[in-house]
């Protein structure tokens, strides 16, 4: 958890300089299961962030800053539409980030 705050939500947080709602972190196995997250979600494990600038244009701004800027292991797009996400999942691992870009619709 400290990972995934230190090198993504830190440096996104610095940069926004207004406040961002996180809607989701470390969630067990059973709260998982009862959010109908996936199976393998980082989020099991600490290392993913839901978050929400509290607009899908300033989400959609939160989302383009860490693409640009950040290392992660995964950027999700969760739903919405053009004028931007829902919210914005960001996921870091100490090991191997893969920098996958994806959009959920």
């Amino acid at each position: 958890m400290k990972l995934v705050a230190e090198k993504c939500f830190e440096p996104l947080r610095e940069w926004y300089g207004k406040p961002i709602r996180v809607n989701s972190f470390f969630r067990s196995r059973e709260l998982n299961a009862k959010v109908r997250g996936s199976a393998s979600s980082e989020h099991c494990v600490g290392s993913a962030i839901d978050m929400d600038a509290g607009s899908r244009e300033e989400n959609k701004k939160l989302f383009n800053w860490c693409k640009e800027n950040l290392k992660f292991n995964q950027l999700i797009w969760e739903y919405g539409n053009s004028n931007g996400p829902d919210w914005v999942h960001i996921s870091y691992n100490a090991s191997k980030n893969k920098n996958q870009i994806l959009i959920v619709k």
